[in-house]
């Protein structure tokens, strides 16, 4: 069963991104996932259309093909330094969840 993760960050500051831009998404990749959704200009890229919630600056959406995938990414070596500069960097919520991938509502479109 597929997973998907999406990551909310409210930017603190710009420094961290250029080396995570270019570094992260092959770390991704080694565990199946991909990049679904990403928002462009941080800081300031999300419109709030329904609610009262304070957007974050950005989001990123990632798909894996399971959660163990996900979450054996979250804990890669390779990628803790790029998660201690996220961190660093920003006010970060991430949310994981199985995506039912058989849901009969939205098969067919």
């Amino acid at each position: 069963m597929s997973a998907f993760l999406i990551a909310a960050v409210t930017v603190k500051n710009l420094a961290w991104i250029p080396e995570y831009s270019v570094n992260v998404p092959p770390i991704v990749r080694s565990h199946g996932g991909k990049f679904v959704g990403v928002t462009k200009n941080i800081p300031h890229a999300v419109e709030l259309v329904e609610g009262t919630v304070p957007p974050p600056d950005g989001y990123a959406i990632m798909t894996f093909p399971s959660m163990d995938a996900l979450k054996a990414f979250l804990a890669d070596p390779v990628y803790a330094p790029y998660k201690k500069a996220r961190i660093e960097g920003t006010e970060s919520n991430f949310w994981a969840f199985e995506n039912y991938d058989e849901a009969p509502q939205f098969i067919g479109q």
